[in-house]
C-alpha cells in the first residue's frame, strides 16, 4: 500500500487498521525513495508491506491508522461553495461526486435551511455518502456532477461525524459554528459557551485527530469540568455551578410537594433538568454532589442529604406507637401484620411506614415482614462480640448464636445475615466472625442475655420435640 502519511509516524512491527474497512493489519516493513526504513512519518511518501488484509480489499482513498481513531463517516457537516460559473443553483438531495483525499464517492447533497445554493454562494450542507469515508474537520473537498464530467465546486468538512437531523435546532447551529472555528482550541472555546449542552470530548478529539497529551493541555488551558467515565463531557465550571444547584433545587421542590417519596429517580431527575446532558456524565456529578454530602444516592434514587421521609405530624403520631410496640418484641418484635391489628393501623399503610423509616435507618428490616429498631440489633450485635470474644478462634456458628439470645434458629440466621449484610459480621463456611465495629452503625449497646422489654414467649418452629411415648426410657 502506498501513499503519503498525513500525520504522527509508522514503524515495522506496528498493529494498524485498515479504515473505513475496519481490517486489522500488520506493518511486515515499510520503504521510502525506493530503500527499506524502520519507520515513516508526516509528510514521507513511502510504501507499508502489511500483512492480514489482501490487495484487492483495499482500494484508493482507504487509510492506514490507529484504531482509536478509526471512525468512518455516512453523514458530514460541510461548508459548500458552488462555483459561480455554474448557471442553475444547487438544489437539495441533489446527487453528486465527492472528491476527499483520494477517495471517490458517490454522495448526495443535503442542503440545510435552503432548498438550494445560488451559483458563486456558500452555506452549510450535509453529505450523505453511499459507502463510509474517513474524514476530518478541515478536510477540503471537491464536488463534481453525477457523471462527474463537470466541477460542481468545494468546500470544507466541518463535523465529519454529523448526526442524521432534517432541520438543525439553535444549539446544533451554534455546534456547527463553533466547529468552523480555525483552531481546535477556538472551537471548544465556542462549544463550552453553548448554553444547556456539553462538549463529548470523544467525539471532539476523533474529529480534529487530537492525540491524548494534546487534549488533556487544551481542556487544562480551557479551564473545563471534565464529567463521566465510560463517555466523557466538559462544561464551563460555572455552567457546572449553575447545573449543580439546579439539581439540588430540583430536589428541594420534589421534596416539598411529596415529603414522603423516597426521592427522585436518577433518570427521571436528568430528563427533567438536564435532557441534553448523557447518563453517564450526569450520574458523575451527581456523585460528586454525593462526596460533598449535598444528596444521597442509594438504588438508582437521589435525595438531598438529611431529608427524612417521615418528618410530618402524622407520621411522628405513629412513629409514638409503633417503636415503643417494637421494643416491646424484643428479639422478636412482631410482624407486620400482627404489628398493624394491635395498633389498629391499615397493613398496607404501616408497611409504607415502616419501609420509609428502614431508608432514613431507624429500623432496619431483618425478615420479609419484621423490622427491627436499631437499638435492639445494637444489643443483639453485641451479643455476637461476647460470643466471638469467648471463642478461641473467634469463630461462632448460627446454633451458637440462636442459644445464645434465645430464638428459633431461621429468626436467628435472618439477624445474622442482616449483619453480614451491614458488614458487621462475615460468614466464613458454616461458622462466622466479626468483621466491623458495630458502634458506629448502630450504635453502642451491652450484651443482654435476655429480650430487652417483654420475655419471649417459648421457641418456634425449630425448637426440639420431647421425646415420644416409646423413646420415654422407662424407670422402675
Amino acid at each position: 500500500m502506498t501513499g503519503t502519511v498525513f500525520n504522527g509516524e509508522a514503524r515495522s512491527g506496528d498493529r494498524l487498521l485498515v479504515s473505513p474497512l475496519g481490517t486489522p493489519v500488520r506493518v511486515r516493513g515499510i520503504q521510502i525513495r525506493g530503500g527499506a526504513a524502520e519507520h515513516a512519518r508526516a509528510g514521507d511518501r513511502c510504501a507499508l508491506n502489511l500483512s492480514g488484509v489482501d490487495t484487492e480489499a483495499v482500494a484508493r482513498g482507504d487509510w492506514v491508522l490507529h484504531e482509536a481513531i478509526h471512525a468512518p463517516s455516512e453523514r458530514l457537516a460541510v461548508r459548500f461553495t458552488l462555483l459561480a460559473t455554474e448557471r442553475e443553483p444547487l438544489k437539495h438531495w441533489t446527487p453528486v461526486h465527492l472528491h476527499l483525499a483520494t477517495a471517490d464517492v458517490m454522495a448526495r447533497l443535503a442542503i440545510s435551511g435552503s432548498a438550494a445554493i445560488a451559483p458563486g454562494a456558500s452555506g452549510r450542507a450535509q453529505l450523505v455518502v453511499e459507502q463510509p469515508i474517513a474524514a476530518l474537520n478541515g478536510d477540503r473537498f471537491i464536488l463534481r456532477d453525477r457523471s462527474a464530467g463537470r466541477t460542481l465546486g468545494g468546500g470544507v468538512v466541518i463535523d465529519p461525524l454529523a448526526p442524521a437531523t432534517r432541520r438543525a435546532g439553535p444549539a446544533r447551529l451554534a455546534t456547527l459554528a463553533a466547529l468552523e472555528q480555525v483552531s481546535p482550541e477556538g472551537a471548544f472555546s465556542d462549544l463550552l459557551k453553548i448554553p444547556d449542552q456539553a462538549v463529548d470530548l470523544a467525539h471532539f478529539e476523533a474529529i480534529f485527530n487530537l492525540t491524548a497529551e494534546r487534549a488533556a493541555s487544551l481542556y487544562r488551558s480551557a479551564d473545563a469540568t471534565l464529567l463521566g467515565r465510560a463517555r466523557r463531557f466538559a462544561l464551563t465550571r460555572a455552567n457546572a455551578a449553575v447545573l449543580q444547584e439546579r439539581v439540588l433545587a430540583g430536589l428541594g421542590e420534589f421534596h416539598r410537594v411529596q415529603p414522603q417519596a423516597p426521592g427522585i429517580h436518577l433518570d427521571a431527575l436528568r430528563k427533567e433538568l438536564a435532557p441534553w446532558l448523557a447518563a453517564d456524565a450526569f450520574l458523575y456529578m451527581l456523585r460528586e454532589l454525593a462526596d460533598a454530602h449535598r444528596l444521597d444516592i442509594s438504588g438508582g434514587i437521589a435525595v438531598l442529604t438529611g431529608h427524612n421521609t417521615t418528618h410530618n405530624p402524622a407520621d411522628a403520631r405513629m412513629w409514638q406507637a409503633v417503636m415503643p410496640a417494637l421494643l416491646r418484641g424484643g428479639w422478636s418484635p412482631p410482624a407486620v401484620a400482627e404489628l398493624a391489628i394491635s395498633l389498629g393501623l391499615k397493613e398496607a399503610v404501616l408497611k409504607d411506614f415502616l419501609h420509609r423509616k428502614a431508608k432514613t435507618g431507624e429500623v432496619l428490616r431483618v425478615t420479609e415482614d419484621r423490622f427491627y429498631p436499631k437499638a435492639t440489633l445494637a444489643t443483639l450485635a453485641a451479643n455476637a462480640a461476647l460470643l466471638a470474644r469467648s471463642s478461641s478462634r473467634g469463630l461462632f456458628t448460627a446454633a451458637q448464636y440462636r442459644d445464645a439470645i434465645g430464638v428459633g434458629r431461621t429468626l436467628a440466621i435472618k439477624i445474622l445475615e442482616a449483619f453480614d449484610a451491614l458488614g458487621i459480621t462475615q460468614r466464613i463456611g458454616d461458622m462466622r466472625k466479626m468483621h466491623r465495629n458495630f458502634v458506629p452503625i448502630l450504635g453502642a449497646a451491652k450484651p443482654s442475655v435476655a429480650p430487652v422489654a417483654e420475655k419471649q414467649g417459648p421457641r418456634a418452629p425449630d425448637a426440639k420435640k420431647p421425646p415420644n411415648a416409646k423413646q420415654r426410657k422407662r424407670h422402675p
